[in-house]
């Protein structure tokens, strides 16, 4: 959908973008998101009911999910959620708006209510604390 708006500069049409990828590759402790990837991988594969240690082609959340897939919708919006996700981080420098959208669909949902609470499946949690560098760079 076109609107006629000019989007603004996302960060990776940013001129720096290289040096800034370069610099949290060196400095951000990437294994978060290393373990982040393995986390989809698993979770994805739980929801389905498949083997959870198959080996991948590849691609670590394959395909938009199918709701026949899944035992409940509670499953299937978890695993929508995780493969919008994946695509969006897949695609963000091809296009990045999508990545922005999502966030913004993220907060304003965090906004309405807490997101601890929003899988009926799951046991309610208290929101998390915002990550600080003390607890980015502690001991694991």
């Amino acid at each position: 959908m076109d609107t006629g708006e000019i989007d603004p500069t996302l960060p990776t049409e940013l001129p720096a973008w290289e040096r800034l990828n370069r610099l949290a590759f060196e400095a951000g402790h990437t294994g978060t998101f290393i373990s982040l990837g393995t986390w989809l991988l698993a979770r994805t594969r739980q929801l389905k009911g498949a083997d959870v240690s198959g080996d991948i082609d590849g691609v670590l959340v394959p395909g938009f999910p199918n709701h026949k897939e899944y035992t409940s919708d509670d499953d299937f919006y978890e695993a929508l959620g995780m493969e919008r996700l994946y695509t969006a981080i897949v695609n963000m420098e091809a296009r990045p708006a999508y990545l922005a959208h999502l966030f913004h669909a993220l907060g304003k949902s965090c906004a309405s209510k807490p997101i601890g609470t929003s899988h009926p499946g799951l046991r309610p949690l208290l929101e998390l604390p915002s990550v600080t560098r003390e607890y980015v760079c502690r001991p694991h």
